[in-house]
Formats: structure tokens, C-alpha cells, sequence
């Protein structure tokens, strides 16, 4: 029983874990893919800045953020400054 227990939660905590890299990857490919369209690039440093982010609700501003940026310029800052900040933690 006691074996059965710790699968099940082991499964379960593996699923969430899952869930959240998924999303997070999602939020990234979000704010990449909007750069490719937007500006016509895909800067290996704005991939690199955001594989460092792991909160995704930082990753959601940073999205909204990049998407009302006017030039490619202010969306990597906009990226650089997050990563940074999740480095400061």
C-alpha cells in the first residue's frame, strides 16, 4: 500500500512537473516565434535570455511586454531585463 502511495504521488508530482515545463516552453516559443514575425529575426541571446526564465507568470509579462514593443531593440531588452531579474533570485 505504502508503495502504491508513493507511485501515485511520484506520478502525479512528474505529471505537474510536465505540465509546467510545457507551458513554460509554450510562453517562449510564443514570444520567439512573435520576434521571427514581427522583425523577421530570432536572436540566439533572446532564446538563451529565455530558457533562463522558469516563473511563467514572468514569462507571461515579458509576452505581453515584447508584443507592444515598436522595435526589435526594445523587445530584447524587454527580454534581457527579465532574465536578468530571474538571475538576481
Amino acid at each position: 500500500q505504502g508503495l502504491q502511495q508513493g507511485l501515485q504521488q511520484g506520478l502525479q508530482q512528474g505529471l505537474q512537473q510536465g505540465l509546467q515545463q510545457g507551458k513554460l516552453e509554450e510562453a517562449r516559443t510564443a514570444v520567439l516565434e512573435f520576434l521571427e514575425s514581427r522583425f523577421n529575426a530570432r536572436p540566439a541571446q533572446a532564446a538563451a535570455a529565455l530558457d533562463a526564465v522558469q516563473d511563467l507568470e514572468l514569462l507571461k509579462r515579458l509576452r505581453r511586454e515584447v508584443f507592444r514593443a515598436d522595435t526589435l531593440e526594445e523587445a530584447l531588452s524587454v527580454i534581457d531585463r527579465a532574465a536578468r531579474r530571474t538571475g538576481e533570485h
